[in-house]
């Protein structure tokens, strides 16, 4: 199934129904654990029972990256496996996987989750982490959309979203259209809402990231809220006020200059 669908969970899902123990779960990357070498030690280690008898299981994720010379190695266990020895083998390339190996296993297929799914989710967890995006249905459907059926990416998008609770800032931390600073976003914020010179200096003092990639983020940020938003006027003098590329060199007052620039000259305007 394609990536982000739950393929490994499942089958870790799959090993605990047998009744393996997680320190009996072996998980493979097939992309890192390639050679012949390192699946002939794994598959002699299986040859012996575990401490007690109990069910072991290996996942091998993105098997379709392993070597065929590896696979060769494996055609034997996988057609006469040892007692209480399961195979799990999880891939987003079904085609690569040699011919012999699929004639040896069982084949799921997993599909992108539906939107429906994909919102129940992350609202269920919005709310039991008391997160204030759970307050916005519309936030979360920006999620859901730009998931395109992927678990992992709504849950890893929700991680990034969470202390959002606007629908535009939402959609442009999800579209890619800024980046994943969270001072910067702040500030973002900051001065759309206009907020005090306090509030202001206190969020660049937290400023971790170079000038010149806070600048960026702004850019990004206003560029994205004035496409999909009305706030044209405060967000043009914010583009024009972050317009210049900023000297890394001079730290923080490249930051402080153009969030001065906007916040007095909007009070003595």
């Amino acid at each position: 199934g394609p990536s982000g669908v739950g393929k490994t969970t499942i089958g870790r899902i799959i090993a605990k129904e047998v009744g393996c123990k997680s320190f009996d779960l072996i998980e493979v990357d097939g992309a890192s654990t390639t050679g012949i070498d390192a699946m002939r030690e794994l598959t002699t280690h299986l040859l012996y029972k575990s401490v007690g008898g109990s069910p072991r299981a290996v996942i091998v994720d993105e098997c379709h990256a392993v070597s065929a010379q590896a696979f060769k190695s494996l055609l034997k266990i996988l057609e006469e496996p040892p007692e209480n020895v399961y195979w799990i083998l999880c891939t987003t390339q079904l085609s690569k996987v040699p011919k012999e190996v699929r004639t040896r296993c069982l084949d799921y297929v997993l599909k992108p989750v539906s939107l429906p799914n994909i919102q129940n989710l992350i609202a269920d967890i919005a709310k039991a982490e008391r997160l204030p995006i759970r307050k916005s249905a519309e936030a979360l459907k920006e999620i859901t959309e730009a998931a395109e059926g992927s678990p992992r990416l709504a849950l890893s998008m929700l991680a990034r979203c969470g202390h959002l609770k606007d629908e535009d800032e939402v959609r442009a931390l999800c579209t890619g259209e800024v980046g994943t600073s969270k001072e910067a976003i702040d500030l973002s914020r900051m001065l759309i809402k206009k907020a005090s010179w306090k509030e202001i200096v206190k969020c660049i003092k937290g400023i971790d990231s170079s000038p010149e990639s806070v600048r960026i983020i702004v850019l990004r940020y206003m560029s994205a809220i004035l496409m999909n938003n009305n706030s044209t006027q405060l967000c043009l003098a914010i583009l024009d006020a972050f317009s210049e590329p900023f000297n890394d060199r001079e730290g923080k007052a490249p930051i402080l200059l153009a969030c001065a620039q906007l916040h007095f000259g909007e009070e003595e305007e």
